[in-house]
């Protein structure tokens, strides 16, 4: 068994641990809060949502192009706060599909996001700012390919394979200061390091790593603001930036804004629109931009 795969299994086992560890962490901590203080107890959260999109045309004069997508996701939080210590974890997997016209189906959404972080919360800390660690994780499930260009210096023939499970996958470790004044709204500062791994050999140039760098390793600074608002009832606003300015690059931090604007339908119908901007210099020197739109039920485990 070669030196790569065995990186990848470990990987992968690693991967799917910390989320089974996340998921039993919560039943724990359910199921310990029916007896607990309440102000000690586990807040919880696990959503399950199915959401898609068909397009059809028969005999439009205008033209069109027929599609079908579809898109799983998998969302959940769980935070408890303790006289001395608060910990707060987080769980986000998506996987969509699309199927346009004559082409083969097409990957339209992947993602993997692990978090936890912990915070002291005894008598030394300043008010609303406390000493904060924290640890996340971010990858994909399957290949990905560019059907439209090959972003490579290299000649290879379209559709070009991208991406997969562990390329890239992305450690970001942190310590700092975190300052909470209320529900809605976080900030994160410390220092931190972030480790790029690209473990298919072919794909590392594309992200930054050398071509024998399987673990590229960056040390630098990094800030994370978050805020959610109630914009009326039934409609959820949900922001996170964030920024790692490594300290050889610090002129050109990476940078990821994520939102999510969510209005309920009812209680199991949903509409969801998010957008992602991320900048990387490693990668390329423009920003990159996605966004995705949809229709759906969900399911609310916990």
């Amino acid at each position: 068994m070669s030196y790569s795969l065995r990186i990848y299994n470990v990987m992968r086992r690693k991967v799917f641990a910390g989320i089974a560890i996340i998921a039993f962490s919560a039943t724990i901590g359910t199921a310990a809060a029916q007896d607990a203080d309440s102000s000690h107890a586990w807040v919880s959260s696990l959503v399950f949502d199915l959401s898609g999109a068909q397009v059809g045309f028969d005999n439009w004069v205008e033209g069109g192009t027929n599609s079908l997508a579809g898109n799983v996701g998998l969302t959940g939080v769980w935070d408890q706060t303790t006289s001395s210590w608060s910990q707060h974890y987080e769980v986000n997997l998506s996987y969509g599909l699309i199927k346009q016209d004559t082409l083969e189906i097409r990957k339209a959404k992947d993602e993997i996001y692990l978090l936890a972080a912990w915070s002291r919360e005894n008598d030394t800390s300043t008010g609303v700012i406390h000493p904060t660690a924290g640890v996340s994780f971010r990858s994909q499930f399957a290949r990905g390919y560019n059907y439209d260009k090959n972003p490579f210096e290299e000649s290879r023939d379209l559709p070009v394979l991208v991406s997969q499970f562990m390329s890239p996958g992305i450690f970001l470790e942190s310590i700092g200061m975190s300052w909470t004044p209320n529900d809605w709204f976080s900030q994160h500062l410390g220092l931190a390091s972030k480790q790029t791994i690209i473990l298919e050999e072919d794909l590392r140039t594309l992200y930054g790593n050398e071509l024998d760098e399987e673990v590229r390793v960056e040390v630098g600074l990094d800030a994370i603001t978050r805020m959610k608002i109630d914009v009326a009832e039934n409609i959820k606003y949900e922001t996170s930036l964030g920024l790692f300015a490594a300290f050889d690059q610090l002129e050109k931090p990476d940078t990821r804004w994520d939102n999510t604007i969510t209005m309920r339908v009812n209680g199991w119908m949903r509409m969801t629109f998010d957008w992602t901007i991320l900048f990387d210099a490693d990668v390329s020197d423009k920003a990159q931009f996605r966004e995705t739109f949809g229709v759906g039920i969900t399911y609310t485990i916990l």
